[in-house]
């Protein structure tokens, strides 16, 4: 099982890393989540980006340390180079209303009040909310549902499709029998 090389997409909310650390842990592959390279380490965080081609050196120089490994989060913007890694994928999906429902109880655990109307994360919280509000009605121009099926008419790997509506153990459980009978 340490050959896999397995990417976990989906909406923002949808459970991706939530999954991807628990397959990690069950098939004792090392975790990445693309927003610890996409994102600058700052204080707020989710502020300044990586240039591509920073985020690309520093998660490809992670991942040829490991034989395997689970990689949750989004790369279709900047991942093309990873395509060919993959062993499997999978896409995660979640209705809307629950996926918001994680995402607002998620900014309001991470920040507190300071995500209050009155507080100095407010605006940032609110266009978050706004942009992952978009995802099942925008087109390819913007992390979607349409831009994340036409990346996945680009995989070279077989794709597992699963809903999030299970609690992970189960879900894991699910795709792990999954990923054998791949």
């Amino acid at each position: 099982m340490s050959q896999h090389r397995i990417h976990i997409f989906g909406a923002s909310g949808s459970g991706t890393s939530t999954l991807g650390r628990e397959l990690a842990d069950r098939l004792s592959l090392q975790f990445f989540d693309a927003d610890d390279y996409y994102w600058q380490q700052t204080d707020p965080p989710y502020i300044l980006k990586h240039v591509p081609e920073d985020r690309i050196h520093m998660l490809l120089d992670d991942m040829n340390k490991t034989e395997g490994w689970v990689l949750s989060g989004s790369v279709v913007s900047w991942g093309d180079v990873f395509i060919p890694l993959f062993t499997s994928a999978i896409f995660i999906t979640l209705p809307q209303d629950i996926r918001l429902h994680r995402l607002r109880q998620r900014e309001k655990q991470r920040y507190g009040d300071r995500a209050d109307e009155s507080d100095d994360r407010y605006e940032a919280s609110k266009a978050f909310l706004e942009w992952a509000a978009l995802y099942d009605t925008a087109g390819a121009e913007v992390r979607s549902l349409v831009m994340h099926e036409v990346w996945m008419k680009r995989l070279d790997c077989p794709i597992i499709r699963v809903q999030s509506l299970e609690p992970v153990a189960k879900l894991a459980n699910e795709v792990i029998a999954k990923l054998r009978s791949n």
